[in-house]
This record gives structure tokens, sequence and C-alpha cells, in this order.
């Protein structure tokens, strides 16, 4: 009997595993996904429209988060020397930036980044003082683009909806069509499908803006 039960059980066929459909792939946290992401635009665009100001309040606070993110990443510190001067560096190149001082806010990196490094010397010195332009460079860029009178807000809010539209349709290109990962060990979710979604997405957005801006081309 126990041969007949293994001939038996050797002749039922194994189901095979199904595929993941479409739904599967995308992920359940989609939604949530979504609805975060409707609110922080939201507050984003509403705060640029707002005006100059608003716009650099915004930005000073999301420099002083990735001055934080950056310290607490490199070096494992909360609040240290190190993350002061970081935080005082891209604060003064937003605060200057706002003011109308672009050339100096550049000064104010530079000199933080000096400042940071001579604090981290032997602590991840190099990381440690590149990312005071990591946080304090993008800021003081998007508000010398808002303070233009003519396209400011156009200029900030054609660079927001390409990145919102790189992200979402590198989101839905990489789990839709998966295939190789670009760099697997430094972000092992990263897919060419996704980074080509990117690219495209951000185009249609640019195609797109281009058509409300007077004298814009496509291409």
């Amino acid at each position: 009997p126990r041969a007949a039960d293994r001939k038996d059980m050797a002749e039922t066929p194994t189901p095979e595993k199904a595929e993941p459909g479409p739904a599967s792939r995308i992920g359940a946290d989609l939604w949530p996904r979504i609805a975060s992401g409707v609110v922080m635009a939201a507050i984003a665009f509403g705060l640029t429209y707002a005006g100059p100001m608003p716009f650099a309040a915004l930005l000073l606070l999301g420099g002083i988060i990735l001055a934080w993110e950056w310290g607490h990443m490199v070096r494992g510190a909360s609040i240290d020397a190190i993350m002061i001067a970081h935080v005082a560096a891209v604060a003064a190149a937003i605060v200057l930036s706002a003011l109308g001082q672009p050339g100096l806010a550049l000064l104010a990196l530079l000199i933080g980044m000096i400042l940071v490094g001579l604090l981290a010397m032997g602590n991840h010195t190099l990381l440690s003082a590149l990312g005071v332009l990591f946080a304090g460079l993008p800021a003081a860029s998007l508000i010398w683009l808002r303070n233009d009178g003519a396209l400011g807000f156009t200029a900030v809010a054609f660079v927001m909806l390409a990145v919102i539209a790189t992200d979402t349709a590198a989101y839905f290109s990489g789990r839709l069509i998966g295939g190789p990962k670009i760099w697997p060990r430094i972000s092992p979710n990263k897919t060419w499908a996704g980074l080509g979604g990117a690219v495209v997405g951000a185009a249609i957005v640019g195609m797109i803006v281009s058509r409300f801006v007077s004298g814009a081309s496509a291409p």
C-alpha cells in the first residue's frame, strides 16, 4: 500500500505557481502612496503659487530635514556640531537666495562645506562636506528660479511636474514590466524598465507644459 501511495503521489501533477497579476505586481501600498502624494503635491504647489517667500519657507524646512537625514545616514549622528554647521550653512544659503543674492548663497554653501569638512575630519569627511551641497544647492536653485518675475512659478511648477511624472512612471513601468536591475547592490528595486518609463514620463510632461508657455517648444 505504501508503494502504491508513493506511485500515486509521483503521478499527481504538481500545480504550477500562478504568475502574479498586474494588481499584485503594483503592490498593496498603491493607494496610501497616491493619497500621501496628493497631499504633499497640494501643499507644495500651494506654497509655490503663494509667492517666493512662502516657497522659500517650505524649502527651508526641507533643507533642514535633508541635513538631518544626511548626518544620520553618513555618521549615525542625531545632533552634533557637524550637523549644526550643516543646517546653518543650508539655512543661510536659502535665506540669501530668497533675498535675491544667489551668488552669496553659493558662497555660504562653499564656506559651509569647508567648515563641515574640518569638523568631520576623519569621520566620513568628504561625504559630510558634500551633504551641504546635497541639501542646499537644489533649494537655493529652486528659489532663484521662483524669484523670476515672469516665469518663476511656471519654471518651478515644471520642475515639480517633471519630478512627479518621473517618479510615477518609474514606479508603474518598473512594477509592471520588471526585468533586469540597474545596480542591485546599491538599489535592489530599480530596473532599466523603470528608468525608461521615468524618462518617457518626464518628456511627456515637458511636451504638455510647453503648450502653455508662450515661446516654448516641445523639444
